[in-house]
């Protein structure tokens, strides 16, 4: 998983380092990588966690990612949002080969 974490960053920096022509080719490819992540993640990794977590472990948990989304700034997941948005624009047209 950890891995996994890495080579979306690495993607991410080739990305910065590519022609944008090859954008929809490395996102078509960090897209595949995060759909099998996030399945890992909902599907084995968070029922693990279930099984060795306390409630007061998942409180701790829920407390801190809601601080970390609050130094984030409430406008985050809409910057986001509009980021993609702006890409998709962009470079949908363009064929992946």
């Amino acid at each position: 998983m950890v891995h996994e974490h890495d080579e979306g960053r690495s993607m991410e920096a080739a990305l910065d380092e590519r022609h944008p022509s090859d954008f929809a080719l490395y996102a078509d490819h960090y897209v595949q990588l995060l759909q099998d992540h996030i399945a890992k993640e909902d599907n084995i990794l968070f029922a693990k966690a279930e099984t060795v977590l306390t409630v007061e472990d998942d409180e701790a948990l829920f407390a801190r990612f809601n601080q970390i989304e609050q130094e984030m700034g409430e406008e985050t997941p809409e910057r986001f949002h509009r980021l993609v948005d702006t890409l998709a624009s962009r470079y949908l047209s363009i064929p992946v080969s």
